[in-house]
């Protein structure tokens, strides 16, 4: 299960957290941070939710290729999900999200004790916290539909950015 401890980002991931929601008080909208470290084994159920089967030995296939055979592995191990074919949880297969690097949240806004789920209904609360996301020099994840993430790169693919050896030494896999 993803943690919500945002004692389990990053220092520096921790105080931008910290400064977001400080400055969504200051704007009147409380924020609940709900999902920061997020393993492996969890990325790849959400990943799996959604898909068929074909799709996930493909993104096996495509993770072998790039030398991560342990994270296909993790992919395949975690066995069939369930959930709504096309109806995506998440874009990023295990290895692939900021989460498990400590260096993504996700966050709602809340009124009255409650979340505020909708974007469409709560726009307003929405926008207040992706302008405290993006002036604490993080990307919102409101740019690309994602509206509760936020990540330190600007960049989707940890896999694109981090070299094998730190990933490798940042992910812990038991397979």
């Amino acid at each position: 299960m993803a943690s919500r401890q945002l004692t389990d980002l990053t220092p520096a991931m921790r105080a931008k957290a910290e400064a977001i929601r400080a400055a969504c008080a200051k704007n009147g909208v409380d924020l609940l941070i709900y999902c920061t470290l997020r393993d492996p084994y969890e990325q790849a159920r959400h990943y799996r939710k959604s898909r068929t089967i074909q799709q996930i030995i493909a993104k096996a296939h495509e993770l072998t290729d790039r030398g991560y055979h342990n994270l296909a592995n993790v992919l395949i191990h975690v066995g069939p999900q369930p959930g709504k074919i096309g109806r995506h949880i998440t874009w990023a297969g295990p290895g692939e999200s900021w989460h498990q690097y400590r260096q993504a949240f996700d966050a709602v806004p809340m009124c009255e004790g409650k979340c505020l789920w909708s974007f469409e209904d709560y726009q307003e609360e929405w926008e207040i916290y992706g302008q405290a996301v993006e002036a604490a020099g993080l990307r919102w994840g409101g740019r690309f539909r994602d509206y509760p993430h936020a990540q330190s790169s600007q960049r989707d693919n940890p896999l694109d950015v981090l070299s094998y050896d730190q990933v490798t030494a940042q992910l812990i896999i038991d397979i």
